[in-house]
């Protein structure tokens, strides 16, 4: 079944491992909608162009795109993260739910009213999927969650005041995995590292030392090649 749906995404979009996502806002309308191009030519060969040449078809007009949305069962049309994965399903966080798309149709994810095996808050700001095969959803009010994509299930991390081994807000607006595969989170208060062995947070926060990290939101995250983590704020 999942060999199915990989090969479902590929007739779908041409080349899924070349797939291009991007946000697009339409002339006269300031709500984004999801748009995608696949890099093949009407031949079927493969078109892999310079990025100059690729701005200059956009701007010219030259490639097309393919929308999805509300019509398509999308659960609302501002989309603020897009991710892939490992079976090749994609998965959009919106203002309202999260979407999974096979190629065919969207299955939408929102909060059910006293089910705690449901998202914790509807607005999905970040994703992330880990090497065991979790995604994490950061959502904007509800905390940090984690989608078994094997069983479904979903765990909640949210910000409790007494316990400072929770996550240090529930406005997330980053998620990052490193090398050596530990989670980084961006929050309004500050960066968390989550501990896998504790199911706790370590919290990072601005305070009066020159170096710690600099005060307000974390809104990126990325490791270069060095190794050295830049945070966004």
């Amino acid at each position: 079944q999942k060999r199915g749906i990989r090969l479902a995404l590929c007739a779908r979009w041409g080349m899924i491992a070349l797939l291009a996502i991007v946000l697009l806002v339409a002339a006269g309308d300031e709500r984004p909608f999801l748009s995608a191009f696949s890099p093949i030519s009407a031949s079927g060969r493969r078109n892999v162009p310079d990025p100059g040449q690729l701005n200059r078809d956009i701007l010219g007009g030259t490639i097309q795109f393919e929308h999805l949305s509300l019509e398509d069962g999308l659960s609302q049309n501002s989309v603020y993260c897009i991710l892939q994965d490992h079976q090749g399903f994609l998965w959009f966080g919106t203002q309202d739910g999260l979407n999974r798309y096979d190629g065919y149709g969207v299955t939408v994810y929102r909060p059910r009213p006293g089910d705690p095996n449901s998202l914790s808050h509807h607005f999905i700001r970040a994703l992330y999927e880990d090497e065991q095969g979790g995604l994490w959803i950061g959502t904007d009010g509800g905390g940090l969650n984690r989608l078994d994509l094997q069983t479904g299930r979903i765990v909640r991390y949210e910000h409790d005041p007494t316990d400072p081994s929770t996550v240090s807000g529930n406005r997330v607006f980053a998620l990052y995995g490193d090398r050596e595969g530990r989670l980084w989170i961006g929050t309004e208060n500050g960066l968390d590292r989550f501990d896998p062995a504790t199911a706790g947070f370590v919290r990072f926060r601005h305070g009066p030392d020159p170096g710690s990290l600099t005060p307000g939101p974390i809104r990126a995250i990325y490791q270069d090649r060095t190794g050295m983590l830049w945070i966004g704020s």
